[in-house]
């Protein structure tokens, strides 16, 4: 009798086809953890967020279509260091271009949006970019605009501000006591001392030069006249916070508890 043997041979996966296979299962993970921390979470800048808040828009006890119809104003402002322009200039290309593809994309065309620039000089470059050098908007029925204005950083101004319009001098001074050494004061200062420029807008949306516009920025309105939509981002620790709700207890202050407001408001 003739014995035919068989040997059952337990095939092993290739090393090679296994890193495949974990690289393929690591990629799935990251993309369900991604999907699920920014559909879940109301996190990062306002541009984030537009899609879902436009939606359940409550200004005026009106629709979207009914908002449209009415005409609106509203401006962009930023800080531009003009001494820092090589590193700052493309990026503010990239916001004036999300800027134009708003309008064009998702805007109403009864409403206009400028974008206001508060630097200390106006630029051969922004100028390249057709932006108009101190010239407020007159009407509601101009064309959208890049509208440049001058702002003398604090870090400068030692006893005097060298502007056109008013300042007040004694918080100008303050400031510079102070604050001259903080690289960010300058971002946020242009909205107090801006204030004349840009009162007589609906809407205004203070901002970064890094960031982008999308589609849904183009028919936005705030929840309500009196709401402000912030981003939150990770501008400190879980130990410093728990430390400055310990230091305002001490101190007899109250305590907000609003932590890592954005940067864009």
């Amino acid at each position: 009798m003739k014995i035919i043997r068989i040997d059952v041979v337990e095939k092993s996966i290739s090393p090679r086809w296994l890193s495949r296979i974990i690289i393929i299962i690591c990629v799935i993970c990251v993309f369900i953890i991604i999907r699920h921390f920014f559909c879940g979470f109301n996190y990062g800048p306002v541009f984030l967020t537009i899609k879902r808040v436009i939606h359940h828009s409550t200004n005026f006890n009106r629709s979207t279509s009914e908002i449209a119809q009415i005409s609106k104003q509203r401006a962009i402002i930023i800080y531009y260091p003009h001494t820092q322009e090589n590193s700052f200039f493309p990026e503010l290309r990239w916001l004036y271009r999300s800027w134009i593809e708003m309008m064009i994309t998702g805007e109403p065309k009864q409403w206009r949006t400028d974008l206001l620039i508060f630097t200390e000089n106006m630029t051969l470059n922004l100028k390249n970019l057709g932006c108009v050098f101190e010239q407020v908007r007159e009407n509601n029925h101009q064309s959208p605009q890049c509208r440049v204005f001058l702002y003398e950083p604090v870090s400068t101004r030692h006893s005097h501000v060298n502007l056109t319009r008013p300042v007040d001098v004694e918080r100008s001074k303050l400031l510079y006591k102070y604050l001259q050494n903080y690289s960010y004061v300058d971002s946020i200062n242009v909205i107090v001392e801006g204030y004349p420029i840009f009162a007589r807008y609906d809407l205004i949306l203070r901002t970064d030069i890094d960031v982008f516009l999308t589609k849904y920025f183009g028919s936005y309105v705030p929840l309500s006249n009196n709401s402000l939509l912030v981003g939150l981002g990770g501008y400190s620790t879980e130990f410093n916070t728990n430390r400055l709700r310990r230091i305002a207890n001490d101190i007899g202050w109250v305590y907000a508890n609003l932590t890592g407001i954005g940067s864009t408001w």
